[in-house]
């Protein structure tokens, strides 16, 4: 419902643009978002599985790694190399390192995948983010 409300909001704004300095909108649409946020979040909780087979423990660390600390740093020596600033090459490392998305449960979910796993990567992505981001920053203080 957030996800449609903004982009028909989006698609108003393209011909009114005043429409979005409009106070009481901006009010609805932020707690439109901050709703879905926590529904998302309060979803994947709900799915996450305290009880991991071994088997999939390994693949679960696995995908945290490569998408906390490999992807992260192949972004930062491609821009690197590219000549980017060093303040869109800081931003684009920390979107590269925060946890998948929660609304990827619900796909995989609806593709009749392995929901548990993703719920299960995303916890895991978003409790070792906390530490990753952190040693990140701490790796590359050239950027800030």
């Amino acid at each position: 419902l957030a996800c449609v409300l903004g982009g028909f909001i989006n698609q108003i704004a393209l011909y009114y643009p005043v429409i979005l300095e409009i106070d009481s909108i901006n009010r609805i649409l932020d707690n439109f978002g901050s709703a879905s946020l926590a529904v998302s979040l309060i979803t994947i909780g709900s799915g996450i599985n305290i009880v991991i087979k071994r088997s999939q423990l390994l693949a679960i660390l696995n995908c945290a790694a490569i998408k906390l600390l490999v992807f992260p740093v192949m972004v930062v020596f491609s821009l690197k190399y590219f000549n980017y600033d060093n303040e869109l090459i800081l931003v684009c490392m920390l979107f590269a390192a925060s946890p998948g998305s929660p609304s990827s449960s619900a796909m995989v979910k609806i593709l009749k995948g392995d929901y548990e796993a993703i719920n299960n990567i995303i916890g895991v992505q978003t409790v070792l983010s906390m530490l990753t981001i952190p040693l990140l920053l701490a790796v590359f203080p050239y950027i800030k």
